[in-house]
C-alpha cells in the first residue's frame, strides 16, 4: 500500500523532503517500473550529464512489495543514462 508520498533526499546537500501525491496519480503511474519512470522524468533535467549533480536516481517500489508472495518484492530503478545522438563511425 502507498501512503501517498515520496520521499526526496539530497545526498550532497544532506536534505530530504517529502513530495504528497493524490490517488488519481498512484493509479496512473502504479508501482515500479511506471513510477519509476515517471519520477526520473520529472526529476532529471532534459541533456543532464548522466554522471553529473543534475541526475538522480530514483527507487520504485512494485505493486506488490511486502506481501508473502514468491517474487513479489520486485523494486524498479530508473535513472538517466548516456545518450549518444549520432551514432560514431569508426571509418
Amino acid at each position: 500500500m502507498y501512503w501517498g508520498k515520496i520521499l526526496h533526499i539530497d545526498v550532497s546537500k544532506r536534505k530530504t523532503h517529502i513530495q504528497r501525491v493524490n490517488e488519481a496519480w498512484l493509479k496512473t503511474y502504479v508501482g515500479g517500473v511506471a513510477m519509476a519512470a515517471r519520477l526520473a522524468y520529472d526529476n532529471i533535467p532534459k541533456g543532464a550529464d548522466p554522471l553529473g549533480p543534475d541526475n538522480k536516481l530514483v527507487f520504485a517500489p512494485g505493486v506488490l512489495t511486502g506481501l508473502a508472495i514468491s517474487g513479489a518484492t520486485r523494486t524498479a530503478v530508473g535513472l538517466s543514462l548516456i545518450h549518444i545522438s549520432e551514432p560514431t563511425r569508426p571509418y
